[in-house]
């Protein structure tokens, strides 16, 4: 088999996995990448560069802060104190966006997004206003208090 089809025949799996939810992503990710690896379509030092770039390590290491503030309960403070019960769509994008745009003004954008994105989907069944309308302003705030800071 060339290393064109093998890739071919990895990108399909990956994709097919994702797709039912065979497994969790990363694992799909990492073993696309060992099967790459064992039929020599990739070196060892072209498969891991990726991990040695320092910004995948920074965003790696704030996932893992982010997952200890959600494990502490720190968000449900957030949400009860910040967040509260706003009456009305357009009062609960606002009530969310301030407190995002200050987060990710010192945070990396994609740890406070995917921090927040289960806190949101909660908080939008008890406010009673679909999530759907409450991502794109997550999102959206998240990149606004990005672009405040050059950090």
């Amino acid at each position: 088999m060339t290393h064109g089809t093998v890739t071919l025949a990895v990108t399909v799996a990956i994709l097919a996995g994702a797709i039912f939810q065979v497994a969790s992503l990363d694992l799909l990710m990492m073993g696309g990448l060992t099967l790459l690896l064992l039929f020599g379509v990739l070196t060892p030092a072209e498969a891991f560069v990726g991990f040695a770039n320092e910004a995948v390590l920074i965003v790696a290491a704030l996932f893992v802060i982010a997952q200890g503030i959600r494990d502490t309960g720190a968000l449900d403070f957030l949400v009860r104190s910040v967040l509260g019960r706003p009456k009305g769509t357009a009062r609960a994008q606002l009530r969310l966006m301030l407190p995002v745009g200050a987060l990710s003004a010192f945070l990396n954008n994609t740890p406070v997004v995917a921090m927040l994105v289960p806190v949101v989907l909660d908080w939008s069944r008890r406010i009673q206003v679909p999530a759907s309308k409450l991502m794109m302003p997550l999102s959206f705030a998240a990149m606004m208090g990005g672009a405040c800071t050059i950090i």
